[in-house]
């Protein structure tokens, strides 16, 4: 039995060792190519292939585009948009929105404070 870290370590030991898992677009069970999230469940694929021909299942019986919200990486519906700095981006809920929003300028802040130069004071003779 192993133990793994993450999700994501699971999923690269499981390609990296020909792991099988039963596809969930062609319902066979084939080598695992990859792992995504829909709408909060993850579901594993064995080809790209499989994995785009089931996210246009997925939109189809939603009734429109999925995104792939930029906080949480889950593919979904649009739940909330946001531009930032001249890029649209989209999100699943207006929870990871504010969530993304706030590391956003978080990040860009330290950032800033990093790059700025550092001033010196200097001593005023009177």
């Amino acid at each position: 039995v192993y133990q793994f870290c993450s999700r994501a370590c699971s999923d690269d030991y499981k390609k990296l060792h020909c792991i099988v898992t039963y596809c969930e677009y062609c319902q066979e069970e084939k080598t695992l190519h990859e792992t995504v999230n829909f709408s909060g469940i993850k579901r594993p694929f064995c080809s790209e292939g499989c994995k785009l021909l089931y996210k246009q299942d997925f939109a189809r019986r939603l009734g429109l585009r999925c995104v792939t919200c930029n906080y949480c990486s889950q593919l979904c519906k649009k739940g909330a948009t946001k531009e930032l700095d001249g890029v649209v981006r989209d999100f699943c809920s207006e929870e990871c929105c504010k969530k993304f929003q706030d590391w956003y300028y978080k990040a860009s802040n330290s950032e800033f404070l990093t790059r700025a130069p550092k001033l010196k004071k200097r001593k005023m003779h009177m």
